[in-house]
């Protein structure tokens, strides 16, 4: 049997684009986490899925926990990763290094955005793609 890759999915978007409200409904539409941290508005939250490990972590600013974030998430084994940075910097550069050191396949993207009445709905749809693109790598 072939064995699966581990991944890690960065949501890497300017600030104040909507990664952290878009990675806290992820977990939310996850469900509830076997372990769950909290960080101020941020959320570190690990799921056991179909006998593989998915994190969620909604650090991805510039002086925040988000290396230390991805490292736990390693250290716990996790299968797949889901983070935020920002465009450039620190923060895609610890992406990049812990992806790479570790063996995890990156998948870059950038959630939907819109600042409009819609943009519930916006997020909403940037969730799912996430949702079923974890389900897909499972």
């Amino acid at each position: 049997m072939e064995k699966k890759k581990n991944y890690i999915i960065c949501d890497a978007a300017n600030a104040n684009w909507g990664k952290t409200e878009t990675l806290n409904a992820l977990i939310k539409k996850l469900g509830n986490p076997s372990e769950i941290k909290k960080f101020g508005k941020d959320t570190w939250a690990l799921y056991k899925i179909k006998e593989r490990i998915v994190v969620v972590s909604t650090q991805g600013d510039p002086k925040s926990h988000q290396k230390e974030c991805l490292l736990e998430a390693v250290d716990e084994k996790a299968n797949i990763i889901v983070c935020a940075s920002r465009i450039k910097g620190t923060t895609k550069d610890n992406v990049r290094t812990i992806a790479s050191k570790n063996g995890y396949e990156l998948i870059w993207f950038q959630n939907f955005h819109l600042k409009s009445n819609y943009s519930q709905q916006i997020t909403d749809v940037s969730v799912e793609a996430l949702y079923d693109l974890i389900n897909k790598l499972l």
